[in-house]
């Protein structure tokens, strides 16, 4: 299919790529500076820069609107006026659904919502990474096949998902990926006063991610929990909240905390008492420190 792109960030290059590596034909990209175009162009090898809307919309089967959020209504309405029934609108907002394409519905287009659930920090990452990943599609009917087959020409697999469930579906995927991101930074600072370099305890802390991401994938979250909550000592946990000096950690170790306690009772291998002991700790450090 001939596709082009309206937004040039890591998401647009990222798929243009792709879907240049399966044969598509990548027409090429507008955004609202030229040196973003040809970063495009040059990344994706193929395509060219648009000056305009209404010359993208000329050429394209497939318009893929890849900017931020905030602009997809926008520029979908800047699109609309040079589009014709026989094409196809998406976006890739993880929250927005297809009611941000009114005005190119409006047109008598197919639109769909084809969101990627997979972490892409930059294009080059991007491209390593979405292979083999999902997509939830939320699309107008004669768009559904058009975007399981696009989802599947990048090797990926196509999730259906109802227009309610988007905010639920990217919640969750922004508390597993971006929040592990915080998480991950407020460990690596706890080794700020020992004699481990950051090189190392991002290593060692990488080493154990990965095994936990393996063993929640196989297990589940009750069967893959470990830990000193899990088993119930009170003495470990207080030496920990003990050694928090950053009020922001201490806020993070007490509520995920009371999290972990709670999947711990479920797994029953916590005893009532301990559990009363490290609920009372977690819930009242002030008093204890």
């Amino acid at each position: 299919m001939k596709i082009g792109f309206v937004g040039a960030g890591r998401v647009g290059k990222s798929l243009a790529f792709l879907f240049k590596r399966a044969k598509h034909e990548v027409i090429g990209v507008y955004s609202r500076t030229q040196n973003s175009c040809n970063e495009f162009t040059k990344f994706v090898g193929n395509g060219k820069t648009f000056e305009n809307l209404k010359e993208l919309a000329k050429e394209c089967e497939v318009v893929f609107i890849t900017t931020n959020d905030d602009s997809i209504q926008q520029v979908c309405e800047g699109l609309s006026p040079y589009l014709s029934s026989e094409q196809f609108v998406f976006h890739c907002s993880g929250l927005l659904t297809t009611q941000a394409l009114t005005s190119a519905k409006a047109k008598g287009c197919e639109v769909g919502a084809m969101h990627p659930i997979q972490s892409i920090p930059n294009p080059h990452y991007g491209i390593m990474n979405l292979p083999h990943s999902y997509f939830d599609i939320q699309c107008s009917p004669g768009a559904e096949l058009v975007a399981e087959r696009l989802v599947k020409d990048l090797k990926c697999t196509p999730i259906k998902i109802l227009p309610e469930e988007k905010v639920y579906n990217h919640l969750a995927s922004c508390m597993v990926s971006n929040y592990q991101v915080s998480l991950f930074d407020a460990a690596l600072k706890l080794y700020e006063n020992t004699s481990i370099s950051k090189d190392l305890a991002s290593q060692m802390l990488s080493h154990l991610s990965k095994q936990t991401v393996i063993n929640l994938e196989n297990l589940g979250p009750l069967r893959a929990l470990t830990g000193p909550i899990m088993r119930g000592d009170v003495g470990t946990v207080k030496k920990h909240l003990k050694s928090i000096k950053d009020d922001n950690v201490m806020i993070l170790y007490q509520k995920v905390g009371l999290i972990l306690l709670k999947l711990a009772e479920q797994r029953g291998r916590i005893k009532k008492k301990q559990a009363e002991q490290i609920k009372n700790l977690l819930e009242n450090t002030d008093k204890h420190g």
